[in-house]
């Protein structure tokens, strides 16, 4: 978690990031009304960037952050370049999509690849008949989460290899 800002120990701003689709049903103001409370009692300072074309979802996560009193910053769309500057600046990486769904995201993948830890705060689901399902590496799902992600300093993204590097491998094996 070596982006989020540091001093004498202790945690001082989380910048989080919602990229492209947001899907209906995420629970938004209860998102923001836990992280409010996190605030207030940590004073740790929270920032949300929402970048891209996120859809009329959109809307709801503006409005329950601003309900809160929390900072904002609604960026639309943006060019490749920008959009990877932007994750490579924040802290946490937010999903709307159901975590057993996060690997087939492309907005999930793009930040694993910059090493965001993700949070999927997404409407309940889980496929009928099968049981036993874990969380794919460097993913938390909003329902066991708790400020102890937050303050604890462990990294949250294990170090793996990149896709780049798995390319490279690759290339160089055939």
């Amino acid at each position: 978690m070596s982006n989020i800002s540091s001093e004498f120990g202790f945690l001082k701003k989380i910048t989080f990031v919602l990229f492209a689709t947001i899907h209906a049903g995420a629970p938004a103001q209860k998102f923001a009304k836990e992280i409010a409370a996190i605030s207030k009692q940590t004073g740790i300072q929270f920032l949300l960037i929402i970048i891209g074309r996120c859809g009329i979802e959109q809307d709801k996560w503006a409005t329950a952050w601003r309900k809160e009193g929390l900072l904002l910053d609604v960026m639309g769309e943006q060019s490749p370049e920008r959009v990877s500057a932007v994750f490579s600046n924040a802290s946490i990486g937010l999903s709307t999509t159901p975590f057993v769904l996060a690997e087939k995201s492309g907005a999930v993948a793009a930040m694993l690849e910059h090493n965001l830890p993700v949070i999927c705060v997404s409407y309940p689901w889980t496929p009928r008949n099968i049981t036993g399902i874990k969380l794919p590496e460097g993913i938390i799902e909003y329902a066991d989460w708790n400020i102890d992600i937050f303050t604890s300093g462990k990294q949250l993204v294990p170090d793996r290899n990149q896709i780049s590097e798995l390319s490279r491998n690759l290339a160089d094996a055939l």
